[in-house]
């Protein structure tokens, strides 16, 4: 009986472990970034969003989700790049951030989601910050996959909160 309740552990466990590795790709201005799969709570189709008057240029608005108010950000104003028109294959990934000692969901706008990933530790380098259209504080590591590299988003910092929540100054 014990055996099986360690076979069951070890394979939760090793599922656990694969997640960790597997990044969600996403088209923003013809440019493909990733973000760790097990921060995306959701990816939703764009829609039904309320504006905020007088917000910062990069808040999209709110939107309801089964009863939750959740900001949505345009990523690419966000990163100060050329927003790319709004298409039937735009959509929202929803993520989940941690603030202090809970988590605030997000969405952020995307031109179209690609596919998972998976990208092991060995397969990551630093960014480089030569010639880049993203600040380098943005983006966590390069991965390798297959024949091409993809920026992955620290997502900690690209919505860090007390940062979005900061008001403008004259």
């Amino acid at each position: 009986m014990q055996t099986n309740e360690l076979k069951i552990s070890k394979k939760k466990e090793d599922i656990n472990n694969i997640e960790e590795h597997q990044y969600l790709a996403f088209i923003l201005n013809n440019e493909k970034y990733a973000i760790e799969v097990l921060k995306v709570k959701e990816i939703i189709k764009y829609g039904n969003i309320t504006e905020i008057p007088f917000s910062k240029n990069y808040i999209v608005g709110v939107t309801n989700i089964r009863g939750n108010i959740i900001p949505i950000i345009s990523l690419a104003k966000r990163f100060n790049i050329n927003e790319s028109k709004i298409t039937k294959k735009s959509c929202i990934l929803v993520v989940s951030i941690k603030d202090e000692d809970d988590f605030i969901e997000i969405g952020i706008v995307v031109d179209l989601v690609n596919q998972v990933f998976d990208i092991f530790p060995n397969d990551m380098e630093e960014f480089p910050s030569l010639g880049t259209s993203i600040e380098k504080r943005f983006v966590k590591r390069i991965g390798k996959v297959q024949n091409f590299f993809i920026p992955i988003l620290d997502m900690e910092v690209v919505l860090d909160i007390h940062e979005l929540s900061e008001l403008e100054k004259d």
